[in-house]
């Protein structure tokens, strides 16, 4: 045995020996690749081939999978920050009906589907409406994920409760929506605006009014109403410019103390007085030229004085008599008794000219 080890090692320095160094160094080159070659072919026929058995999971539903994998002795990955978890590609198929059976993944939320399985069970008025409400808002976050754009939603609906009385007037309901919206996803008209349609007529007595729609990043997407915003003077569009203008100065508000205190330790209410008061007024102004005398511009002026002195001689006077009794007329005037007389007479006349302003005003307010 010996000799026959001690003959192939002498055959082998004898070939090895036998070669120049350029023959040596591609017979290593060639061994290498070989060797590499077959320990690659050995790691990938062993290796598991891994695909996402589940995607865009919460982390809470991550986790409750994972421990349910991990004590079956299923190889699994998380990936995607926490979003998807991978398994071996032949177990996909099994894993979803075996994990469907045991209602993996559970989110935690209450659909239609509670009242079939549990419809033999009693409960109270109250508890069933606790229900229902809940089954509504996921049912409706449901509808909301399959809209382009969304990649997730969360749904809060505020229903006002009944009036004892019958002629009572019934409050309007609300509701509130966070999307998670896919990144740089930019959002038409028409889609908000469906949107809107879509949640006000999955709620009874809820107009869209009272629907508020964000995202992640505290983006709000308002529902736009041309007529409504159009200026006029009926109560309904001066309603919806006021609700314009306080819902743009709350947010703003709300934005920047948010950034100072953070954005869960604030809340802003706003109420805003607008005037509305539309006039078409003329206005023609007359005001003096000299104000501080209150004098105005002279244009003409006329002056006439009338002077009399005499001595000796009959001032004009006396009362008027006929030169004949027996006429009732008087058609001259007698001369007065003797004596002096003065007489003096000033006429004056003044044109003067003012400022002259007129004025025509269309004022419309907000």
């Amino acid at each position: 045995m010996n000799d026959a080890l001690t003959n192939i090692k002498n055959k082998a320095n004898a070939f090895w020996e036998g070669k120049n160094k350029k023959q040596k160094f591609w017979f290593l080159g060639i061994s290498l690749i070989l060797i590499l070659g077959i320990i690659v072919a050995f790691t990938l026929s062993n290796r598991t081939n891994l695909v996402p058995l589940y995607s865009d999971l919460t982390p809470s539903e991550t986790g409750g999978i994972k421990e349910n994998l991990d004590g079956r002795g299923i190889e699994s990955e998380v990936a995607d920050n926490g979003t998807t978890i991978m398994v071996p590609e032949e177990s996909v198929d099994t894993l979803k009906v075996e994990l469907a059976a045991e209602g993996i993944p559970d989110s935690g939320n209450i659909d239609y589907s509670f009242f079939g399985q549990n419809a033999g069970l009693g409960m109270t008025e109250n508890e069933f409406n606790v229900l229902k409400l809940d089954a509504t808002q996921t049912e409706l976050a449901n509808l909301i994920k399959k809209i382009d754009g969304v990649q997730d939603a969360s749904v809060m609906i505020t229903i006002p409760d009944d009036g004892v009385f019958v002629n009572e007037s019934t409050e309007k309901a609300s509701a509130s929506i966070v999307l998670k919206t896919k990144s740089g996803y930019q959002f038409e008209e028409a889609q908000v605006k469906s949107l809107y349609h879509l949640v006000s007529k999955s709620v009874p007595n809820l107009p869209t009014d009272n629907i508020v729609i964000m995202n992640q990043n505290f983006e709000y997407f308002d529902l736009k109403n041309d007529e409504n915003l159009q200026a006029g003077t009926n109560f309904t569009t001066q309603h919806e410019i006021k609700k314009e203008i306080e819902r743009d100065i709350q947010r703003q508000v709300q934005s920047m103390l948010g950034t100072i205190m953070g954005r869960d330790k604030v809340v802003v209410s706003v109420t805003a007085d607008v005037d509305f008061t539309q006039e078409n007024r003329e206005e023609n102004l007359v005001s003096p030229v000299d104000e501080e005398n209150m004098e105005g511009l002279t244009i003409s002026a006329q002056r006439l004085t009338e002077t009399y002195t005499g001595e000796g001689a009959s001032a004009q006077g006396g009362v008027p008599q006929s030169e004949d009794s027996s006429d009732s007329l008087g058609t001259s005037y007698v001369a007065g008794s003797d004596g002096n007389g003065d007489y003096e007479k000033v006429e004056e006349t003044i044109n003067s000219e003012v400022n002259r302003n007129k004025k025509r005003n269309y004022r419309k307010s907000l």
